[in-house]
């Protein structure tokens, strides 16, 4: 594929085991504005190749990763989930919630939406739909559990963090490295938190 480097490695474990079971934590990411059970997939993936997905276009790499290592099944671990700056080490949130599906592309469109971001207002989500890797319009799933409405929050995304500590920064990013805007972000949060104010001079 175009949107993937030339050669990438992916553990053997993904073609060895009789099954895959995708679970990462809920977190909302300066990069992809979630980082769920698409982007967890990353992990399969060698550290020098995770960079090179930044250096092509994130989101498309991202999607092709999904075309090539598909999980039986994917769970949200949205127990303790998190929220603003940091997707390392951001606010904690006791969401309470675990969301579980088959297909990848639905479980992170459903959990977007319980954290208040429309599922196809995400770059990643909406490519994997017209990829055809899954359903990202909820109408057309059959959910049970919990009510998403009684359940549903509004979560901090990292540049709303940002503008709220910091109203007069202006990040400028257009053409930037992805992996460079995250660690940005995460830089700038770390700064924050190691000396408990939000000067910056």
């Amino acid at each position: 594929s175009e949107y993937l480097p030339e050669e990438i490695g992916i553990s053997k474990f993904v073609y060895e085991m009789d099954k895959i079971i995708n679970v990462p934590m809920l977190k909302v990411h300066p990069s992809t504005v979630v980082t769920f059970c698409m982007k967890n997939l990353k992990g399969c993936m060698r550290g020098e190749d995770k960079i090179k997905f930044h250096r092509l276009d994130l989101q498309k790499a991202i999607v092709e990763l999904n075309k090539l290592v598909k999980p039986s099944i994917n769970f949200i671990d949205g127990t303790k989930a998190m929220q603003g700056t940091d997707h390392n080490n951001g606010d904690v949130v006791d969401l309470r919630l675990v969301f579980c599906s088959k297909d990848i592309v639905a479980v992170d469109s459903v959990a977007s939406y319980c954290i208040g971001i429309k599922p196809n207002s995400i770059r990643l989500i909406k490519l994997g739909k017209e990829e055809g890797i899954g359903e990202s319009n909820l109408n057309n799933m059959e959910i049970t559990g919990v009510s998403l409405e009684e359940n549903r929050v509004k979560f901090e995304l990292p540049e709303e963090a940002m503008s709220r500590r910091f109203p007069n920064l202006r990040i400028l990013k257009k053409g930037a490295c992805s992996a460079c805007t995250a660690n940005f972000m995460d830089g700038l949060a770390f700064f924050v938190s190691e000396r408990k104010t939000d000067t910056i001079v």
